[in-house]
């Protein structure tokens, strides 16, 4: 099975002028549109989470341009893939059956 998404990555600074023990704050920088398509695998439920969804990113957003290939300059592409993985799960688990094949 497998089904488009989109979804929209915050992209934030630490603020190092100001913490709190234990605590950080981070800035709001901009908004990334993330779009793609995720596939569903037979993976068993018990497995890790990410053997249960495969995603390709077809465009990554910045004010309409895409910036996919400049990406890791903003953000490490680590931190958007488990950002994929989260939304996938969630699309999975709010549509449940009815997602396309």
């Amino acid at each position: 099975m497998n089904t488009n998404f989109s979804f929209i990555y915050p992209l934030t600074k630490k603020n190092t002028g100001f913490t709190r023990l234990g605590d950080q704050i981070y800035n709001h920088v901009a908004d990334l549109l993330v779009k793609g398509v995720a596939y569903i695998t037979n993976a068993s439920i018990l497995n890790n989470i990410s053997h249960q969804y495969k995603f390709v990113i077809s465009e990554i957003l910045h004010n309409g341009k895409n910036i996919y290939t400049e990406t890791d300059l903003l953000e490490p592409i680590e931190n958007i893939n488990a950002a994929c993985i989260n939304h996938i799960e969630q699309l999975v688990y709010n549509s449940g059956p009815g997602m396309e094949e």
